[in-house]
């Protein structure tokens, strides 16, 4: 990172505007418009691989925790609340195949019933594939999980040609789920 700098009478100098940043590749980004934008991959529409965003402070974030000059990097996840046994995908998880693509999609899963009474989740990862002619296919989907009920789940589905992540809760029951996920595509 660049930076102008001057000295005044104090000797403390003044932070100066940043000029260029350079990632990893070593490859200078000059600022287009005051700003370099620092962003994750993939891009919007193109998904590859992924595992995490960069966020800006929000004007409401505490800034002894989260400084209005700083990013963080946020996992992707989502949340939802089952009433039912109803298998339900986390709408955010979503990756659809394209032709001739495999796609490997890993995801942390906690739940609780409303009242913390009952808790259930884990670690799952599912391999899907699609060929150049024809539908998605789940290969398969491995856990570990962890539940204090029986006939609640947890894991890696198919609908349609998108890979998500699900869940199914109890029929009568209030459960609130979240997952952190990460996917990645074979290229």
């Amino acid at each position: 990172m660049s930076q102008i700098q001057t000295f005044g009478i104090s000797g403390i100098p003044p932070a100066g505007p940043v000029l260029t940043l350079t990632g990893d590749d070593l490859v200078a980004v000059s600022p287009g418009g005051g700003n370099i934008f620092i962003q994750s991959i993939p891009s919007t529409g193109a998904p590859n691989y992924g595992f995490a965003t960069f966020v800006g402070a929000a004007n409401d974030e505490n800034p002894a925790v989260f400084p209005a000059n700083s990013l963080k990097l946020q996992p992707l996840f989502d949340t939802l609340t089952t009433n039912d046994a109803t298998v339900t995908v986390f709408a955010n998880t979503g990756q659809t195949l394209s032709a001739s693509s495999a796609y490997e999609m890993s995801a942390h899963i906690v739940g609780h019933r409303d009242d913390y009474s009952a808790a259930a989740g884990g670690f799952f990862s599912g391999i899907a594939r699609r060929p150049a002619v024809g539908a998605a296919v789940l290969t398969g989907d491995n856990g570990l999980f962890n539940s204090d009920v029986a006939l609640v789940d947890c894991g890696i589905t198919i609908v349609g040609n998108t890979m998500y992540v699900y869940v199914q809760g109890l029929a009568g029951e209030t459960w609130n789920w979240t997952c952190t996920f990460t996917f990645q595509k074979r290229i």
